[in-house]
């Protein structure tokens, strides 16, 4: 029986586009290989097992651990006291207590050397047998959250555990970038020579694997979620007018963005803020909705803040929002809009799915690749130069076309779903024989 392995470093932690990922590749190798056996590596095994109904196991040896144990915390509380009297004391002997402060950093080092080891063999038992191990898109070959070791780092052990287990390795439509720093570069370039497969999500990502020297070409497919199946269900409110979907994004917020700017932040929200209130004003119902249900129901929360300081008054309860904690729960909530303005790249990229007019604010080459591939550049702003005037015109510019947009993006959307299926055929077409002759020239370049 073949067995089939999926290793996601960025599901398990509220971001819907990811697991709107993993779920359709899931669909997808069981419609091709319906005898197969699923599993999944992530970093929090208990959500993706309910989630998404197959064994799931640690993609790190933090994974699934939310911090140090009740107990551990109060017993650092009832020792503290002595704890620093020791500390005093050992003042009194400066270079001992600077010799001491130098060394405290040691027995954590080795501590954590021999539980990678063990991490590290154990994984190995869990991989071994597998015939494939499945880097499933998303933007994994990255660094700006947590530099090199982080995803670089956590991308390359498991290369070398498939290499070592005899799995064959496919990297399926990846984001690359950015990857500022060497190490992670070197990392990345490794992993991708070892793997029996690779294709990009979009073509500066492709350029981005070329700058590091892989030997082969990198083949372009669409982002995984393209191929996802969606229930085609109606799920309208009794709303009069145009429903307007808006997904805010947390740009720059020191809650969650790694290089943050509260200015850049407040600015975001305010020039939003402003739109809404536009929105509300004109008689359109907005829908307020999360990909992200941890960072972006903040934003949220941030918005309807402004709006209240601001004294817009929701008379005719044209501001709705919805509990969302599922892929089908956003999708259920998409399909009740006519026009859409994301931030987030997942955002933006199932309400195109749905054929849905979108109007996207771009922090990331991702967007503006995805909406210049589709035909839809017109309806793009750069996050750090959109103004509110700007979204207004080119709202009533999406507005005025949506019915041509809506079939132009329909065709498009047909189109990546081709292209993805070409592609899931090429990969699990007898599995390890199709890698093994080697497709790596295949796909639609961009």
């Amino acid at each position: 029986m073949t067995r089939i392995a999926l290793l996601s470093p960025s599901i398990g932690n509220g971001n819907l586009g990811d697991e709107a990922t993993v779920a359709a590749v899931i669909q997808n190798i069981r419609r091709r290989c319906p005898t197969a056996t699923i599993y999944a590596f992530s970093p929090n095994p208990e959500d993706t097992r309910r989630r998404h109904c197959l064994p799931a196991f640690p993609i790190t040896r933090h994974s699934g651990k939310t911090g140090a144990p009740d107990s551990l915390e109060r017993h650092t509380e009832t020792t503290g006291s002595v704890r620093q009297r020791i500390i005093a004391t050992l003042k009194l002997f400066p270079v001992l207590y600077r010799g001491l402060k130098a060394l405290r950093a040691a027995p954590r080092c080795v501590l954590a050397f021999f539980d990678e080891l063990r991490f590290l063999a154990t994984s190995f038992k869990c991989l071994k047998g597998t015939d494939l191990l499945i880097i499933p898109g998303s933007g994994v070959l990255s660094d700006h959250f947590g530099g090199p070791l982080n995803l670089p780092y956590t991308i390359f052990k498991w290369s070398l555990l498939a290499k070592a287990t005899g799995a064959c390795l496919a990297f399926l439509s990846v984001g690359a970038g950015p990857l500022r720093s060497g190490m992670s570069r070197r990392l990345i370039k490794h992993s991708i020579s070892l793997g029996s497969y690779r294709s990009s999500r979009d073509v500066t990502s492709k350029q981005v694997l070329g700058s590091l020297g892989v030997p082969g070409p990198t083949p372009v497919f669409p982002d995984l979620a393209n191929s996802l199946t969606i229930d085609p269900r109606p799920s309208c409110p009794n709303a009069d007018g145009t429903i307007v979907g808006i997904n805010p994004f947390p740009h720059c917020a020191p809650y969650y963005w790694p290089e943050t700017d509260i200015t850049k932040y407040q600015r975001y929200l305010m020039t939003l803020a402003s739109f809404l209130s536009w929105l509300i004003h004109n008689k359109y119902t907005v829908l307020l909705f999360p990909t992200q249900i941890r960072a972006d129901v903040l934003v949220i929360e941030d918005l309807k803040k402004l709006l209240v300081e601001r004294g817009v008054q929701d008379t005719n309860h044209s501001l709705l929002e919805f509990p969302i904690q599922s892929v089908d729960d956003l999708t259920s909530r998409l399909a009740m809009t006519h026009l859409v303005v994301a931030t987030r790249f997942h955002g933006i990229l199932l309400s195109l799915l749905m054929h849905k007019p979108v109007l996207a604010l771009s922090n990331h080459h991702k967007m503006s690749d995805l909406m210049t591939d589709m035909g839809q550049s017109q309806y793009l702003l750069d996050i750090e130069t959109f103004t509110f005037e700007s979204l207004i015109e080119r709202f009533i510019l999406l507005e005025s076309n949506r019915e041509s947009v809506r079939r132009q993006i329909a065709r498009r959307v047909s189109g990546y779903r081709r292209d993805l299926d070409k592609q899931y055929d090429i990969l699990l077409s007898g599995t390890q024989v199709g890698l093994a002759r080697g497709h790596l020239s295949l796909g639609r370049t961009r």
